[in-house]
């Protein structure tokens, strides 16, 4: 079991790399990042020990992916799988677990834990005659994919919107923009194989607005219901709506003209850490974009000849 571990964190740790990027800055930015949402989350309703609890148990929800436990069941025994099922589901919680340790949240906690530890015995099914249906079929592949490995996060983001709607809390409510971009751009950071573009017989220039027009629209789709949610319950908080929104739209843009401008290679460290000081420096968007549009045509051109 201790090798079983060992392995997964060497796993993770060559995709990090993979990205041009040292782990330890990954997991300080990641963990950095981690105290900032959860308290901002308890700072903005009373309502957060649930929504924590909902949170950390849906980040248990991959590790049931049926594949991967059969792989499991197929190499270990029962009783070490069940371990290892057990141990995963702990690790994965743990920093939701510290964090309401911190905020002397006991009950809490200690439903986490049991509950944590209930979920590892549930049984994943096979799903081979089994496709997630999704309204994203028409333009494949990056949100026809990434809906049906990450659909559950969408419900995160409604669930934001429902519980700041409750609260009466606007700022937890508009979280839920933030999280359906971030999904939503996390899509198409994945880079496809070279031929996969090559069969567009379309100009460069035509291929990006295409790639650009089906994120907005699929994007929209699923924005429109927290939208119109926000407009009704926060009217007066319109102008910061419209911020998110806008800032959203732009990010996903930069998303998409980034991971073009360096086609067909992986995005590596220096458009990594351009991305991320959008987060800080929103002004920047508005030289990176044009910047990274016309490297990707520069790219694509040679390609789409």
């Amino acid at each position: 079991m201790q090798y079983y571990f060992s392995l997964q964190y060497r796993i993770l740790n060559r995709h990090i790399r993979d990205l041009a990027l040292h782990p330890l800055i990954i997991y300080l930015l990641g963990g950095g990042a981690f105290l900032v949402i959860s308290n901002s989350i308890f700072k903005q309703t009373h309502y957060a020990p649930f929504v924590y609890l909902a949170l950390a148990l849906s980040s248990t929800i991959g590790l049931q992916e049926s594949h991967r436990n059969m792989f499991l069941k197929w190499c270990y025994p029962t009783k070490v799988y069940q371990k290892i099922r057990i141990t995963e589901n702990l690790i994965v919680v743990s920093p939701f677990l510290m964090f309401l340790f911190y905020k002397i949240e006991w009950l809490f906690a200690g439903v986490l834990v049991i509950l944590a530890i209930l979920f590892s015995f549930i049984q994943p099914k096979k799903r081979e005659n089994i496709t997630i249906p999704t309204p994203f079929y028409k333009y494949p592949y990056e949100f026809m994919v990434g809906f049906r490995n990450a659909f559950y996060l969408f419900f995160v983001a409604y669930g934001l919107l429902l519980t700041g709607i409750l609260s009466k809390n606007a700022n937890l409510a508009v979280f839920a923009i933030i999280i359906v971009f971030l999904v939503s751009l996390a899509f198409y950071m994945n880079t496809e194989d070279k031929f996969y573009v090559w069969t567009y017989s379309i100009s460069a220039k035509k291929f990006l607005f295409k790639k650009i027009g089906v994120a907005f629209f699929y994007t929209t789709c699923i924005l429109l219901p927290v939208f119109i949610s926000l407009i009704i319950f926060f009217p007066k908080e319109w102008w910061m709506i419209g911020i998110f929104m806008i800032w959203g739209y732009l990010l996903l843009l930069a998303a998409i003209l980034m991971k073009y401008s360096v086609f067909p290679e992986k995005v590596m460290l220096k458009e990594s850490f351009l991305f991320a000081l959008n987060f800080q420096v929103p002004p920047l968007l508005l030289i990176l974009i044009p910047y990274w549009y016309f490297q990707s045509l520069k790219k694509l051109d040679k390609i789409l000849k």
